[in-house]
C-alpha cells in the first residue's frame, strides 16, 4: 500500500531535450547592467553560443557569451539581452542575475527605453550613468569613485570644447577673451 505522502506528491519534472545547462565561469560578470556602460569590462576570449539562446518575454532574446575552460567545458561569462525589435544589445546579465532578469523582462525593457530614448548617449552622459550602474552592483564606495571619474572626464571634455571653440577662426576676439577668462577661472 502507498502512503498518503507518496500518493499526493507531484510527478517528477519531464526531461527536456537539448544542451546541458551552462554553469557560470570563474570570471563571470555579476548583476545586470545597461550594455554600453559595461562593454569595456567584458572578459576577452568569449564567444556567443547561438544554440543556447532563448526568448525572454516579448522584448528580448538572451544570448550566452561563453568561454572554454581548461577542462574543455563551456561556461557562461554573461548573457546579452538583445531587444528583438531594435536589434540592439540592451543589457549584460551576469549568470547570478539571470533569474531576476527573466522574471521581469518588461521592467528592464522600460529602463532601456528610458536610457536609449534620445538615441545613443554621448560620452559624458555614459560616464554619469555608470555612477548609478556601479552603485547598484558594487555599493556606494565604488559609486563615489566612479562619480570622481565622471566629473574628471566631464571637466576634461568641457575644457576641450572650450578650447576648440576659442581656437576656431570664426570666433570674435571678445568671445575668445571671455572663453579664456572662463577657462582660467574653472580649470586652474
Amino acid at each position: 500500500m502507498v502512503g498518503p505522502a507518496v500518493a499526493l506528491s507531484p510527478p517528477p519534472p519531464p526531461k527536456i531535450a537539448g544542451p546541458a545547462p551552462l554553469l557560470p565561469a570563474p570570471d563571470a560578470l555579476k548583476g545586470i547592467s545597461i550594455a554600453p556602460l559595461r562593454m569595456s569590462e567584458v572578459p576577452t576570449g568569449t564567444r556567443t553560443d547561438l544554440t543556447r539562446a532563448f526568448n525572454c518575454g516579448a522584448s528580448y532574446r538572451l544570448y550566452p557569451e561563453v568561454k572554454r575552460q581548461s577542462d574543455g567545458t563551456d561556461r557562461v561569462v554573461y548573457w546579452t539581452a538583445v531587444d528583438v525589435k531594435q536589434r540592439r544589445a540592451d543589457f549584460l546579465v551576469g549568470p547570478d542575475a539571470l533569474a531576476v532578469f527573466t522574471s521581469r523582462p518588461s521592467d528592464f525593457a522600460e529602463v532601456a527605453l528610458r536610457y536609449f530614448a534620445q538615441g545613443s548617449p554621448d560620452a559624458v552622459t555614459t560616464e554619469s550613468a555608470k555612477v548609478v550602474d556601479v552603485a547598484m552592483r558594487d555599493g556606494f564606495g565604488a559609486a563615489f569613485r566612479q562619480l570622481a571619474r565622471a566629473w574628471t572626464f566631464a571637466a576634461k571634455t568641457e575644457l576641450h570644447v572650450l578650447y576648440e571653440e576659442w581656437r576656431a577662426a570664426s570666433t570674435p576676439l571678445a568671445r575668445k577673451q571671455a572663453l579664456a577668462k572662463q577657462m582660467n577661472e574653472q580649470y586652474r
